[in-house]
């Protein structure tokens, strides 16, 4: 069996091109003294390179590993909890819903973010500016969204985050943003030397590219004003 594997080794190893077996390069190969001793160790080679791959292998695609989250045995948690929900939307009123919606974005909330939510209240507005990129022949995109002075009249503690609360608000449908109000000029001159503008227009001009300051307006939204009124009413009476 080992004589068959070291002439097969030899095969591969001298007579190289299988269409070309008898060149001269295979004949003067077979004269190279320690011809045996090489075949030997690249045979060791080879099984310590099988070995290797076949560990590898076996760690990277283990048996009976889960592939998709339905087969794991945890997701009849998630059946029971959507089954829940659709027998609870049957019997539920229109105000159980609301609260329910209610309850759901408020828990969804960080303090800060509430902090501005309370800010907005009473019909309260503050102006907002985005960052537009563009090249020569159109406007590609916002490059920063939400920057407004809001965090810092709120008392938030995080005010460099201001624009990412406001995004998420905006997500949740809390807030809205309107057009620009002309009156406020001054504090939309002072919302553009923030620092994450600043280095948002310096990026862009570097790269060669066009930048637009887009002035608008942040004030709550009719749904934020319904959630407003519904956690102050308590407070009213």
């Amino acid at each position: 069996m080992k004589q068959d594997l070291s002439q097969k080794y030899e095969m591969i190893l001298f007579e190289g091109n299988p269409f070309s077996t008898d060149t001269l390069a295979s004949r003067l190969l077979r004269r190279v003294p320690g011809r045996n001793f090489a075949l030997h160790q690249l045979k060791q080679v080879e099984q310590r390179l099988l070995s290797e791959f076949k560990y590898r292998l076996e760690k990277a695609e283990p048996r009976n590993v889960v592939r998709n989250v339905a087969e794991h045995p945890s997701a009849q948690i998630l059946h029971t909890h959507l089954h829940t929900l659709l027998e609870e939307s049957q019997d539920q009123s229109h105000p159980e819903a609301e609260f329910s919606m209610f309850m759901a974005v408020l828990k969804s909330l960080v303090p800060d973010e509430a902090r501005i939510f309370a800010a907005l209240s009473e019909g309260a507005s503050y102006p907002l500016i985005h960052v537009e990129a563009g090249t020569l022949f159109n406007w590609t995109g916002l490059v920063v969204e939400c920057v407004s002075s809001v965090g810092k009249n709120a008392g938030v503690q995080c005010c460099e985050l201001t624009h990412l609360y406001v995004q998420h608000l905006l997500a949740l449908g809390l807030v809205e943003i309107d057009h620009v109000e002309n009156n406020q000029t001054l504090k939309y001159e002072l919302l553009e030397t923030e620092a994450i503008v600043r280095i948002a227009l310096e990026r862009l001009k570097k790269s060669g590219q066009r930048s637009k300051i887009l002035r608008r307006t942040l004030r709550m939204s009719s749904f934020g004003e319904r959630l407003w009124k519904a956690c102050k009413l308590h407070d009213d009476q």
